[in-house]
């Protein structure tokens, strides 16, 4: 048993992607949004999958040190992964938005921490069977995963700042608040022309400016929070730009766009 085909698992992991659908529509159905809400459901969505590896396959491990190594290894790879993957699952759920459009259904924070969940899920699926694997040689899953890690490390830190033990640490502070604008322009190229910008800033914005047309014009929401984002980004000094901060930007976003998210009650 390597802990994936033990059916509490897959019971465990049904039940967690069930309750990330459940709170998206609660938070679909909210008039306003508050940013420790946001930190509650992405920081709970993607350590779910985390600790249910940890709660799961830990216990299969040998040795004492073997567990913990391999706890640790599941947070750092969350820890890394954390940003990116929001990323991702945001550009999901803004697509699925457009497309739940056509039915017609009105909703985004289900598909956008389902999503989440199981982008996370991958990730500690990948994170475990490497670590199972570390005496193979050589370690092909480790040297594949590689590049992809280098990536999500780069633009995950890319200041002093970043190097923290959480993502956003901002739950018990005001977060200031954002005026919800529509997108007018792609602002990212210009990155790429600022000789003081650390290449990770480059690499970072390359993918959001060849990304910024991609996104359904038929999504308020989705056409909300890029325009948010986009006037954060003109508005932020080259020496502010951190990930904790387009993090936090994300969430004021997320806040000020609530207003047009009108969701069809399906259930």
């Amino acid at each position: 048993m390597n802990g994936f085909s033990d059916v509490r698992t897959i019971l465990w992991a049904a039940s967690l992607a069930g309750a990330c659908v459940l709170f998206g529509r609660y938070l679909d159905h909210r008039p306003t949004l508050t940013h420790q809400m946001l930190i509650i459901a992405f920081h709970g969505t993607s350590l779910g999958a985390s600790l249910l590896l940890i709660a799961t396959v830990g216990p299969k491990q040998r040795t004492l040190f073997a567990r913990v190594a391999l706890a640790l290894a599941l947070l750092l790879a969350w820890r890394i992964s954390y940003f990116p993957l929001l990323i991702i699952a945001g550009y999901v759920a803004a697509v699925g938005e457009g497309l739940l459009l056509h039915v017609p259904i009105h909703s985004v924070y289900p598909l956008y921490l389902f999503s989440h969940f199981c982008l996370h899920g991958m990730v500690a699926y990948l994170t475990v069977q490497i670590f199972m694997r570390l005496r193979q040689r050589p370690p092909l899953l480790l040297l594949g995963c590689m590049p992809l890690a280098f990536i999500a490390i780069s633009i995950s830190f890319i200041h002093p700042h970043d190097w923290q033990d959480l993502p956003s640490d901002a739950y018990s502070v005001t977060l200031e608040a954002a005026t919800a604008t529509l997108p007018t322009s792609n602002p990212y190229w210009r990155v790429q022309h600022e000789h003081n910008a650390p290449w990770q800033h480059k690499l970072l914005f390359f993918a959001a400016a060849i990304t910024y047309d991609w996104l359904p014009q038929n999504a308020a929401w989705s056409r909300y929070v890029q325009g948010t984002l986009e006037t954060e980004f003109t508005h932020t000094a080259l020496a502010q730009r951190s990930t904790h901060l387009f993090i936090l930007s994300h969430y004021r976003a997320f806040i000020a766009a609530q207003p047009f998210l009108a969701p069809t009650r399906v259930f």
